[in-house]
C-alpha cells in the first residue's frame, strides 16, 4: 500500500481503526504497544477502537488514554433462568446446580461456558458438572463439547483422536507465535519441533534446488561446451547432432551433479554462507564430471569429452547455486502476493551482472596471455583428441585466435552486456506490499506460484531473443565475440538450439528466485508440508481437514483463514499434552 495514501486517510480522518486482540501481543512488548498506540492516537486525530481482555488489560502497568471505555458484563442471573428456561430440553436439574453452587453460578456468567454446560448435561447428565474443582469442571465441559462435536458427525473413536490430536498441536503452534487466526500459508519451517523434522526439511530442499538447479546449469553449460565434431542423434529435427549431443550430456550431467550436490549440502549443516555453498557446489560439481568421464557405458552412450577439469561447468554451477541458495537465508516462508518490473532494481542487478561478466573475461584473456608467453598451448594442445579441458577454453587455448585491442574491448564489453543484462532479467523483479484480504485457504502461496509461472513465461522468451541476437553476433564475426564457442556458424538452427536451452536456464531462474524468491516459496511450502504429512501432524488436504472442523463448531473459518471457535477452547487445546494419538504415515 502506497506509505503517502495511508497517511492522507489518517490525516483526513477517513479511517476508523479497529484493534483487535491488545491481549495477544506478547506480554513482553504489550506495555510498550499501549505506549505507541497512545503517541499514535496524540498525534492523529483518527477515530480507534482498541479490544482486549480485560484480566489481561487491568494486568498492564500503562492504560489507553481513550475517552471511553466498554466493558462487557457477565450475564445475570435472570439472564441465566430466561436462556435455561427458552431451552426446548429439560434444563431444570441445571438451573438447580447454578443456585446451589456459588463457583457455579459464576462459570454460568460466561455466555459460552453456560451454553456448554447446557449441551455437556443434555449429553452426560449432571455428573459432568459436579467436579469440586472449578479449573477442572471448565476443562470437562469442553471435553464434553468436543465428544459431542464428534459424535453429532458420527466420526469413529480413532478418526476423533486423530483429529483432536492435530487440533492441539495446532493451538499449541498459534500459542507460540502468539495469534489465534491461522493461514495455511503462515506455516514456517519453526513450527518442525523436532531436530530431526528440521534436518529432514533442510535436507529434501536442498536436494531438490540441487536437482533443478543442476538440470538448468548443465543445459547451458552442455552446449557451451559442446564439441561440433561430436555424434549424436538429433533428437529434434534441424538441430545439429552436435548440438543436440551437449544438451543431453548437460542434463544427465547436470542432474545427477545438482542432485549429488544438493544431498551432500544437505549433509553438511555447517556450510551455511551461500557463498561457501556455491564453491562448494561448483568444486563438487567439477570433481563430479571428472568421475562420470569414468564409467564407460555411460560416457559412450553420452558422448561426453574427455576432460577431467570441468572448470566452465564449476563456475556456473557455483554461480546459480549460490544466488540460489542464497535466497534460503532469511528461513522463513513469505508468499509473494504481488510482483512488478523495477527499473531501479534491474539496473542495480545488471551493473552487479555486467562487473561480474567483465572480470570473467578479463581472467579468460590473462590466462590465455599467459598461457601464449609461456607456450602451455603445446602441452595442452598437442593430442587434441585428448582434450582435457572443455570445448570452450580448448577453444580459448588452441584455435590460436589472433585478437586486436579492438576485438578484446568490444568482446568484453559484449560479455558484460549479456551477462548483465541476462541477470537484470532475473533479479529485476521486486515484491510489492499490498493490503489484500485471504478469501481462499493458501491464497498466498497459490499466488506465489502463479507469479513464478508468470515470471518464467516473461523470462524464457526473452532470454532467447537475447541470446539468438549474441548468437548472431558471433556467427557474423566470430573474433569480436572471442569469449563464445558454441555450434557452428554454417548452420543457422545452432543459435536457435542455444537460445532455447538458454531461455530454460533462465526462465527456471526467474520463475525460482525472481520477484524476491516466489518460486522457492512454493518449494518450501511444499517440503514443509509434506514433511508435517509424513509426521502426522496434518493430513495432505490440510483445507478439507479445517473446513471439516468448521463444520464441527471446533473452528470457524474468516476468510481464506481459520480461527478457533472461542478463545477458550484455543487455551484448552494448547494446555493438553501434545501427540496423545498421532502417529506417522505408514506405521500402525
Amino acid at each position: 500500500m502506497p506509505r503517502q495514501t495511508g497517511y492522507d486517510w489518517v490525516r483526513n480522518q477517513e479511517l476508523i481503526l479497529f484493534l483487535d486482540g491488545l491481549d495477544e501481543v506478547p506480554l513482553s512488548d504489550r506495555s510498550a504497544c499501549v505506549t505507541i498506540i497512545n503517541a499514535f492516537q496524540q498525534a492523529n486525530p483518527s477515530e480507534m477502537v482498541v479490544c482486549c481482555r480485560s484480566k489481561d488489560y487491568y494486568d498492564l502497568q500503562i492504560t489507553l488514554n481513550f475517552q471511553a471505555a466498554v466493558t462487557i458484563a457477565p450475564l445475570n442471573s435472570t439472564q441465566i433462568n430466561s436462556y435455561l428456561a427458552s431451552s426446548d430440553q429439560n434444563l431444570t436439574g441445571l438451573q438447580a446446580l447454578i443456585r446451589q453452587d456459588p463457583a457455579f453460578a459464576e462459570l454460568a456468567q460466561s455466555p459460552l461456558t453456560l451454553n456448554l454446560m447446557a449441551l455437556a448435561y443434555q449429553a452426560m447428565g449432571p455428573s459432568t458438572l459436579l467436579h469440586p474443582d472449578a479449573a477442572q469442571r471448565q476443562q470437562g465441559l469442553f471435553e464434553s463439547y468436543i465428544d459431542r462435536a464428534f459424535k453429532r458427525r458420527g466420526d469413529t473413536d480413532g478418526t476423533q483422536a486423530q483429529s483432536i490430536d492435530r487440533l492441539i498441536w495446532l493451538a499449541k503452534r498459534l500459542t507460540d507465535i502468539g495469534q489465534t487466526e491461522f493461514l495455511i500459508e503462515q506455516m514456517q519451517p519453526s513450527w518442525l519441533q523436532s531436530m530431526r523434522l528440521r534436518w529432514r526439511y533442510g535436507f529434501i530442499l536442498r536436494l531438490v534446488i540441487g536437482g533443478v538447479v543442476g538440470m538448468a546449469v548443465g543445459l547451458l553449460s552442455g552446449v557451451l561446451n559442446n564439441n561440433p565434431e561430436s555424434r549424436f542423434p538429433g533428437l529434434i529435427p534441424g538441430l545439429s547432432p552436435g548440438v543436440m549431443a551437449g544438451v543431453t550430456a548437460g542434463l544427465f550431467e547436470g542432474t545427477l551433479s545438482g542432485l549429488l550436490s544438493g544431498l551432500l549440502a544437505g549433509l553438511l549443516p555447517r556450510l551455511k554462507s551461500p557463498p561457501w555453498l556455491g564453491i562448494f557446489a561448483g568444486i563438487l560439481f567439477t570433481l563430479l564430471g571428472s568421475l562420470w568421464q569414468s564409467l564407460p557405458n555411460l560416457s559412450v552412450w553420452l558422448n561426453f569429452d574427455d576432460h577431467p577439469l570441468k572448470l566452465l561447468d564449476g563456475m556456473l554451477f557455483a554461480l546459480v547455486f549460490g544466488i540460489v541458495m542464497g535466497q534460503l537465508r532469511r528461513g522463513t516462508i513469505e508468499p509473494v502476493d504481488t510482483v512488478k518490473w523495477s527499473w531501479v532494481k534491474f539496473r542495480q542487478m545488471a551493473q552487479l551482472g555486467g562487473t561480474y561478466g567483465f572480470i570473467g573475461g578479463v581472467l579468460i584473456l590473462l590466462l590465455k596471455q599467459l598461457s601464449d608467453s609461456l607456450r602451455f598451448d603445446r602441452l595442452l594442445c598437442q593430442d587434441r583428441n585428448q582434450v582435457w579441458l572443455n570445448a570452450l577454453l580448448d577453444y580459448q587455448f588452441c584455435s590460436n585466435l589472433q585478437l586486436s585491442a579492438l576485438d578484446r574491448g568490444l568482446g568484453l564489453a559484449m560479455l558484460a552486456l549479456f551477462v548483465g543484462l541476462t541477470v537484470g532479467l532475473i533479479l529485476g523483479f521486486q515484491r510489492v506490499s499490498e493490503v489484500e484480504r485471504r478469501t481462499r485457504p493458501n491464497q498466498g502461496i497459490w499466488k506465489s506460484f502463479y507469479n513464478g509461472v508468470r515470471l518464467m513465461v516473461i523470462g524464457g522468451p526473452l532470454s532467447f531473443l537475447l541470446s539468438w541476437a549474441i548468437w548472431k553476433v558471433y556467427a557474423a564475426t566470430p573474433t569480436t565475440l572471442w569469449w563464445v564457442h558454441y555450434g557452428d556458424i554454417n548452420h543457422p538452427l545452432d543459435g536457435l538450439a542455444f537460445g532455447w536451452v538458454v531461455s530454460l536456464m533462465v526462465g527456471l531462474s526467474t520463475g525460482l528466485v525472481g520477484g524476491e524468491g516466489s518460486g522457492l516459496v512454493c518449494l518450501q511450502h511444499l517440503i514443509l508440508r509434506f514433511i508435517l504429512w509424513q509426521s502426522g501432524r496434518m493430513p495432505w488436504n490440510y483445507a478439507q481437514f479445517l473446513d471439516q472442523m468448521s463444520d464441527r463448531i471446533l473452528l470457524k473459518k474468516v476468510g481464506g483463514g481459520y480461527i478457533f471457535m472461542h478463545r477458550l477452547l484455543l487455551d484448552h487445546l494448547a494446555q493438553k499434552p501434545d501427540g496423545l494419538g498421532l502417529r506417522p504415515r505408514g506405521k500402525s
